[in-house]
C-alpha cells in the first residue's frame, strides 16, 4: 500500500497544533473579574479627574511656550518690547506662586460635612465627611474653569500647595482647617458657577448629600502666599 506522506506530515501537524494549544490552554490563568468598592472607584474615578485637568493644563503651556518662542525667533521691534514681554511674565509668575494679591469679581462655594446621628456603616461615614481628596478636585475643578486665584479658609492655593489628611482635621501647608470651608476663587462668575454644574468635585458632594452652597461676589481679595519676596523675582532691571 503506497504511503501518502502529504497526509502524514498534516496529520502530525494538526497533532502538534493541538497538543501546543491545550499547553497554553493549562498555563494560561483567566483572571477574575474584579468588582470595584464605591471607595475604590471614588478614588480611581478622582484620579482619572486629576490626569484630564493635568493634560489639559500641559496642551495651554505647550501652545503659550509655542507662541512665546516663535516671538523670539522672529525678533521685537525695539528692546523696549523685549522688557514689557518679561515684565508681563514676571507678572504671570507671581500670579503663579501665589505671590501678588489678587482682586476682582469670583464666586464662594461654602462646604461642610454632613451631620447625622446615626451613620448605617463605614461607608457611609466615610461619604459624610468631607476629604483632602475632595477640596483638591475642587480646586482642579475651578483651575480648569480659569479661576486666576483660589483660597481655602483664607490659605492662599498656588500649584505647589499640599493639601493632605491629619486626622479629623485637613492640612493646608503644614496649616490645619476644620470645617467648614469657605473657598474663594476670583476669575469669570458664569463660567466658575458653570463648572459646578458638570461632572466634577461639586456634583459629586452633592451626590453625598454634603452641605454646599455658592454664592456670586461681585469683588473679592485673596491676598499673597508670601512664599517668595519681591528680591528673588529680580530678573528684570530696575
Amino acid at each position: 500500500m503506497k504511503v501518502d506522506e502529504g497526509k502524514i506530515l498534516l496529520l502530525f501537524s494538526g497533532i502538534l497544533t493541538g497538543v501546543v494549544l491545550t499547553a497554553f490552554l493549562i498555563n494560561t490563568k483567566a483572571n477574575p473579574t474584579r468588582f470595584l468598592t464605591l471607595r475604590e472607584y471614588q478614588n480611581t474615578s478622582a484620579q482619572l479627574n486629576e490626569l484630564r485637568v493635568e493634560i489639559k493644563g500641559l496642551y495651554k503651556e505647550y501652545g503659550e511656550l509655542s507662541n512665546k518662542l516663535y516671538s523670539y525667533e522672529n525678533g521685537y521691534d525695539s528692546n523696549k518690547d523685549i522688557i514689557a514681554t518679561m515684565e508681563k511674565e514676571l507678572t504671570d509668575l507671581k500670579k503663579f506662586y501665589g505671590n501678588s494679591d489678587v482682586e476682582g469679581p469670583g464666586i464662594k462655594i461654602t462646604i461642610n460635612d454632613r451631620h447625622k446621628t446615626y451613620y448605617i456603616d463605614e461607608d457611609d461615614l466615610y461619604n459624610s465627611i468631607t476629604h483632602d481628596a475632595d477640596l483638591m478636585y475642587m480646586v482642579n475643578d475651578l483651575r480648569s474653569a480659569g479661576a486666576e486665584a483660589i483660597s481655602i479658609n483664607g490659605k492662599r492655593i498656588t500649584m505647589d500647595t499640599a493639601i493632605t489628611c491629619e486626622g479629623l482635621l485637613i492640612e493646608i501647608n503644614d496649616e490645619n482647617i476644620a470645617p467648614p470651608f469657605e473657598i474663594l476663587a476670583i476669575g469669570d462668575p458664569d463660567g466658575l458657577q458653570y463648572a459646578l454644574t458638570l461632572d466634577g468635585a461639586y456634583k459629586f458632594m452633592s451626590f453625598r448629600k454634603l452641605y454646599l452652597n455658592n454664592e456670586r461676589l461681585s469683588n473679592i481679595k485673596i491676598s499673597s502666599s508670601g512664599k517668595l519676596s519681591d528680591d528673588e523675582y529680580s530678573i528684570i532691571p530696575k
